[in-house]
């Protein structure tokens, strides 16, 4: 009995370890996609059109999503 108690011990020991591991792992991911966000928003230029705008292309989008004023768009 004393020895499964100390498996089970161990096990969790090692499970916890494991966990701790991940979730800093995962901190360090959330911080870093914050960081690449900020970097993304402030590094792309806002693209604004309007109803108006020429593009059949622009009136089409438009079209679909309500007419915005500004949206930003990525380079490409």
């Amino acid at each position: 009995m004393l020895l499964l108690l100390f498996f089970f011990q161990r096990e969790l020991d090692t499970t916890a370890t494991e966990l701790a591991a991940k979730q800093d792992e995962s901190d360090a991911a959330r911080k870093k996609l914050v960081e690449q966000s900020r970097d993304f928003k402030k590094n792309t230029p806002e693209v604004c059109f309007t109803q108006s705008a020429s593009s059949p292309i622009m009136h089409s989008v438009n079209s679909v999503y309500g007419n915005y004023d500004c949206r930003v768009l990525s380079k490409s």
